[in-house]
């Protein structure tokens, strides 16, 4: 029952293939999920600034929405 959000590089080289399957299946079963990619990498120390500000902001209004 807890809401997830789901975020990930679209070049995400280790495990590109999962967010989406996942998103979907979770989204079948009328669970509260989020999904939110980047045109990034696996390691968030390589992304553009301008990605980790929306990224933190997505995860700081989710924990104010649902903690």
């Amino acid at each position: 029952e807890t809401p997830l959000l789901i975020a990930q590089g679209s070049r995400d080289h280790l495990c590109n293939d999962e967010a989406g399957p996942m998103y979907s299946s979770l989204r079948r079963l009328k669970k509260e999920v989020e999904l939110v990619l980047y045109d990034e990498d696996h390691f968030q120390g390589t992304w553009l600034r301008e990605n980790l500000n929306d990224y933190y902001c997505r995860v700081f209004e989710w924990f104010e929405r649902y903690l």
